[in-house]
């Protein structure tokens, strides 16, 4: 059984979801002075957090190579390195505690890791803050789901030690939203080339990592937490939710693409007006709610956890439904 580990203080996570809700509410209140003022304030968060956790990891010798890792991984293969030893292994043995010290085993070994706490709290802070705003703003009920099932694995995988795999998780998320989020800001400001540059990144990027490499990891769960059933369970319910989500909103990418073609705009679809970016160089404003309310619902999400992460409160060019344009 896994056992909590304990916290020596709370105080980065205090002080980081103070900052993150400080710093959000005061992009969101000049967004009519900067409209892509939020989008660039989490394309700096993932720039900055990706740096973080690649200097964290990039030594480790549980990284898996696919991801970066060294000399440490046992192979280039993501089947054998990455989340999988185990399918290639002559050994049915379901528990960790039999494990050989290969990378892999180190990657599902529960263990302290001290130099992931705050980290793991900073990142909890991010996903705690977005759950905050997208109540605040009226996300959609993905969104919801999205955020609470990345909360609970964050908390999830801290408290019992799996911190290892829950970076391996944010690493997985964070890098698609680096790119999901320059092309919101570069709808915001319609600039095409930009725009299309972004989305092909994204298209790449999401399918490598929210779809191949996290589908993978879902399979892994499933194979090296035997030994953990109730915890097991859990997080292959919650990743396979995540995975699902990312698989719709990469269909709804692929129809952004289309609606490009056919009409040369791609729609931002809010709240309170629509935002479109278009070929003609025209942005317009469709006026939706009476209270005069600030702040803008994206429709639909660009990423997600975090786990463990991740998180994600992104947000995705909703194609579906109809907008004017002027």
């Amino acid at each position: 059984t896994t056992q909590p580990l304990p916290h020596t203080t709370m105080l980065p996570l205090v002080v980081a979801t103070s900052a993150f809700v400080a710093g959000r509410w005061a992009v969101e209140q000049r967004k009519e002075s900067l409209p892509a003022g939020p989008q660039l304030f989490k394309f700096a968060w993932f720039v900055s957090i990706a740096a973080v956790e690649w200097s964290l990891l990039r030594d480790a010798a549980w990284l898996p190579s696919c991801l970066g890792g060294g000399s440490g991984s046992d192979s280039s293969s993501l089947h054998t390195a990455t989340i999988s030893s185990i399918h290639n292994s002559n050994s049915n043995s379901s528990n960790i505690s039999n494990s050989t010290g290969s990378s892999a085993d180190l990657l599902w070994q529960p263990a302290d890791a001290p130099e992931l706490s705050v980290f793991y709290q900073v990142e909890l802070a991010y996903h705690l803050h977005s759950m905050i705003f997208a109540l605040l703003l009226g996300a959609k009920l993905e969104m919801h789901v999205h955020h609470l099932a990345t909360l609970v694995l964050i908390a999830a995988s801290d408290l019992t030690g799996f911190r290892r795999i829950g970076a391996v998780v944010f690493l997985l998320h964070d890098i698609p939203d680096i790119v999901g989020y320059a092309v919101k800001a570069a709808m915001q400001v319609n600039h095409i080339p930009a725009l299309l540059a972004s989305y092909v990144a994204l298209l790449f990027t999401w399918a490598y990592f929210r779809l191949y490499l996290l589908g993978w990891l879902i399979l892994d769960v499933r194979d090296y937490l035997q030994a953990h059933k109730p915890l097991r369970t859990l997080f292959l319910v919650l990743l396979s939710l995540l995975w699902l989500l990312h698989v719709y909103w990469y269909v709804l990418f692929l129809l952004m693409a289309v609606k490009f073609s056919s009409h040369g705009k791609v729609h931002d679809m809010s709240e309170t007006r629509t935002v479109i970016a278009s070929t003609t160089g025209r942005q317009a404003s469709n006026n939706n709610n009476n209270n005069n309310n600030k702040y803008e619902n994206n429709s639909a999400s660009v990423r997600a956890a975090s786990g463990e992460s991740g998180d994600n409160d992104d947000v995705v060019e909703e194609v579906k439904g109809k907008s004017k344009s002027s």
